[in-house]
């Protein structure tokens, strides 16, 4: 199959509306999200796959990694499968808060030359532009944030389950509304969608209030790795296998540990590096608090991407090998501040 011209990014009206095209002429679509999912794509990905169901599609909801146990709260998702739906032919692909082909795995068991449409759906500034319509907007807070407007557009009626997912997508990729990316645009459609029937304590509970006790034993051992560096402008954790063990938990569990680096005084970078099986590899999570420092580029120059506040990458090597680089990378970037110069 000929690969379709890609168009440019555009976050205006006009690409809606070609996503609405898109929509309304396909027949069987296949929404993918990004290994290690969070609420941001799953819980679009489930609006989405209702909002199609609304219009007599057929929807197949792929993830390459199983869902954490804690999203078992959200409307549906038993309906995301994880294995490949191999043999099925598509009409549509749609890419959910996905900036890279390569964020669906290694070896994803598709090619973009296997569908008619790929639709990339996304709110990172270091996407790829690997669709053959690319909405990718960088202003929004999330893929959910994104979605509410484009259900507007196409008269879709935003359901109670729909408004549940979208909500959980927008306040955890807003840190509960807390980050700089909570813009009014924002808390204007988490009103809305609390209007339509997402309740926000009960959300919160099951999002920020209810870890399991393994979790909190393990935040307990990284806590004690914290330390400081360059005159505590950066905080460190880590994450081995061996206190996973000790623990009884699981790397999931590990979610949003990076903030307790991040809150400590002074700090304008946070790192959170968690071993990875065989301990020949490392996942870093970096967090800034400052727009100066664009944690983006610094994890896309290892390899990985993210937000200019949010980002993350996998590093070959060891743990300290790892954090001697990630060290010596963002000292780097700071005495560039320092000097009025940026990051």
């Amino acid at each position: 199959m000929k690969e379709v011209p890609r168009h440019q990014p555009d976050t205006g009206a006009t690409l809606r509306r070609e996503v609405v095209a898109a929509f309304e002429a396909g027949e069987r679509f296949l929404l993918f999200t990004h290994v290690d999912p969070d609420l941001d794509c799953v819980g679009s990905g489930l609006a989405l796959a209702e909002a199609l169901h609304s219009r007599g599609k057929q929807v197949w909801l792929w993830s390459p990694s199983p869902l954490p146990e804690q999203y078992s709260f959200l409307p549906g998702p038993e309906r995301v499968a994880t294995e490949y739906p191999a043999g099925v032919s598509f009409d549509v692909a749609v890419g959910l808060d996905t900036a890279a082909l390569d964020r669906v795995g290694k070896a994803p068991p598709f090619t973009r030359a296997d569908f008619p449409v790929l639709v990339n759906i996304d709110h990172h500034e270091s996407n790829t532009r690997f669709g053959t319509i690319n909405w990718v907007d960088a202003t929004a807070s999330s893929v959910g944030e994104m979605l509410y407007g484009l259900f507007e557009a196409w008269g879709v009626e935003v359901t109670r389950e729909m408004a549940v997912c979208l909500y959980a997508s927008i306040v955890t990729d807003t840190g509960g509304f807390s980050f700089t990316n909570t813009t009014p645009r924002a808390l204007r459609v988490a009103a809305s969608l609390v209007e339509r029937g997402a309740e926000p304590f009960a959300l919160w509970r099951h999002v920020f209030g209810s870890w399991p006790a393994r979790r909190q034993a393990l935040l307990g051992r990284a806590l004690g790795t914290l330390r400081v560096w360059h005159d505590g402008r950066l905080a460190t954790m880590r994450v081995t296998q061996t206190m996973l063990a000790e623990a009884g938990a699981v790397m999931e569990d590990t979610e949003r540990f990076v903030q307790y680096a991040r809150s400590v005084r002074g700090v304008e970078v946070a790192a959170i590096l968690r071993e990875q099986p065989g301990g020949r590899s490392v996942r870093v999570g970096l967090r800034s608090n400052t727009p100066a420092m664009h944690v983006g580029r610094i994890a896309a120059g290892l390899g990985g991407g993210g937000h200019p506040n949010a980002a993350g990458c996998t590093v070959e090597g060891g743990l300290d090998e790892v954090e001697g680089t990630i060290v010596t990378l963002i000292g780097q970037a700071l005495d560039v501040d320092a000097t009025g110069g940026g990051a």
